[in-house]
């Protein structure tokens, strides 16, 4: 089966490595505030028996952005814009 689905998942606004987790391996595809909490949807495999965890990063305007990421989406807060990273492609 190949069956796919878009599960959310609440993260926060912090530096540093992040994980979202799912089964397979979460693929981020959107970021955007859902009742004042940052979340992020991203594409699961509900079928696979293994969870796998995703690294993540969270980048305000300005800041480095980690090597080896791949941007995924941008959400403004208020007066500051902050950036979804994802480890890979």
């Amino acid at each position: 089966m190949s069956e796919q689905a878009v599960w959310k998942f609440p993260v926060r606004i912090a530096d540093g490595r992040q994980e979202i987790t799912g089964p397979g391996l979460p693929r981020p595809v959107h970021f955007a505030l859902q009742d004042g909490i940052p979340t992020v949807w991203a594409v699961v495999s509900p079928w696979e028996r293994h969870e796998l965890p995703r690294g993540i990063y969270i980048v305000g305007t300005g800041h480095p952005i980690p090597t080896g990421c791949t941007h995924v989406g941008s959400l403004q807060d208020g007066g500051f814009v902050w950036h979804l990273f994802m480890e890979g492609q």
